[in-house]
């Protein structure tokens, strides 16, 4: 049965010798690879701490601020992981907000490991078998499913785009199955076709930057988060990235998943609110 601050720390030595691997390497494509990994990797262990562990830590110790400034951290390598797929691997740039990453994440690990591991054996003790064994389901289905980052060019100025898509009623416009999204004191609800039955469920933003970010995860419902970035290439042309990690919701979506659909669906989706922007707004830019 595997313990849960066995399978946090193996994931910790795992990705600090990843980035060893990647800051090593002069080759952009290696490092990019490298990256990538990474990326999926840090997505898949917070979404573990978020949803399961971290719950457990605060109900049992009441490590309340220590919980707390652990998301802070996660909030700020969800954001560094987004600028760096945005930057050309090419170039110096990527390869110093790499190291910058690297350093958070360290930084982030040694907390743990010294203030909260210690403190959640003491307070948890046997449960964290169960909780281990919680995890380790969690994250064969995330594993499965895969984060999903997907990005696309739009021709029209940051503001625009950042405009368009927080007008959360335009999403049936161009998200595949959805059939309605509100916005109502800082959540979001959802009202959309899955699997052939219409679903509802809430989320919370986590994150608004006005023209550069926004993030969300969900309180109902199945475990979904996510975030879409807007890095402005030109005056008149932003790219557009949004980066997904969810938890698929029976046989039929577990197979979805584990074909690419989810990813296919996103992609998608990124087209039409390309085309739907630009038609609207592409003249004015």
């Amino acid at each position: 049965m595997p313990n849960a601050l066995k399978m946090l720390k193996h994931d910790h030595d795992k990705v600090k010798k990843e980035f060893d691997t990647a800051i090593a390497t002069d080759d952009a494509k290696k490092k990019w690879k490298h990256f990538d990994s990474i990326a999926s990797d840090l997505e898949i262990h917070a979404a573990l701490e978020e949803e399961i562990f971290y719950p457990a830590v605060e109900a049992a110790t009441g490590m309340n601020t220590l919980v707390r400034d652990s998301l802070e951290d996660h909030r700020q390598v969800k954001r560094m992981v987004s600028d760096l797929r945005l930057i050309d691997p090419s170039e110096i740039e990527f390869h110093q907000l790499l190291v910058s990453l690297r350093d958070s994440v360290v930084s982030h690990v040694a907390e743990e490991e010294n203030v909260m591991f210690p403190a959640a054996e003491k307070a948890l003790g046997s449960k964290l078998d169960d909780i281990g064994s919680t995890m380790a389901r969690r994250k064969t289905q995330l594993k499965l499913a895969g984060p999903v980052a997907k990005q696309v060019d739009v021709d029209v100025p940051t503001h625009t785009a950042y405009e368009q898509w927080t007008d959360f009623e335009n999403f049936p416009k161009f998200m595949q199955g959805v059939e309605e999204v509100y916005r109502k004191d800082g959540q979001i609800h959802w009202r959309a076709k899955v699997g052939g039955k219409v679903e509802e469920w809430d989320a919370r933003i986590d994150e608004e930057d006005p023209d550069s970010r926004i993030a969300w995860h969900s309180i109902s419902g199945p475990p979904q988060s996510g975030r879409v970035t807007f890095r402005p290439l030109t005056p008149s042309k932003t790219r557009v990235l949004v980066e997904m990690i969810f938890k698929p919701q029976g046989a039929a979506e577990t197979i979805g998943a584990a074909m690419g659909l989810h990813s296919k669906r996103i992609e998608s989706d990124l087209k039409r609110f390309k085309e739907v922007t630009e038609s609207r707004y592409g003249n004015r830019a």
